[in-house]
């Protein structure tokens, strides 16, 4: 039973470190864009996301915006709202439909779409090279661990 409480422990070192380094990278992200004279002070994670998803597919509704987020349409609304009064997306209307509201990046979201997607590059290519270390096989083995721990939380 020993080796479980190690492993749990472990585990909440590394939930920890991660909400560290989260946190360091959003300041990042921060002082980036300021050195870039766009003004972000206050945004949120969640933010953050719609703008990587309407940047990465395109323009979107609120209600594709909550399935793709796995989030309430009534979420996502109140995070839009804020990006629209900051002026990083615009609501449109499709020519086939002129009732449906749908939202694109601005010139604005788009200089942030691009340098999210450069500082999170950065950062998955970090994780490749340490998993370099690892056999296909415990590479496998890591993967499945991965999920389980996902499926259960």
């Amino acid at each position: 039973m020993q080796i479980e409480k190690t492993i749990v422990l472990t585990l909440q070192k590394l939930l920890h470190k991660r909400e560290d380094t989260s946190k360091q990278e959003r300041e990042q992200f921060i002082i980036k864009t300021k050195e870039l004279s766009l003004e972000l002070a206050g945004i949120t994670l969640s933010e953050l996301h719609v703008i990587d998803c309407i940047g990465t597919y395109g323009t979107k509704n609120i209600t594709s915006l909550s399935k793709e987020m796995d989030m309430t349409r009534g979420a996502i609304s109140k995070i839009c709202s804020k990006l629209l009064k900051r002026k990083v997306i615009d609501k449109i209307h499709l020519a086939d439909n002129q009732k449906e509201v749908h939202f694109r990046l601005t010139e604005f979201g788009e200089k942030i779409f691009s340098l999210h997607e450069t500082l999170h590059q950065a950062a998955e290519e970090k994780v490749i090279r340490f998993l370099k270390k690892y056999t296909p096989a415990e590479l496998q083995f890591i993967d499945r661990l991965l999920k389980d721990v996902i499926n259960e939380l």
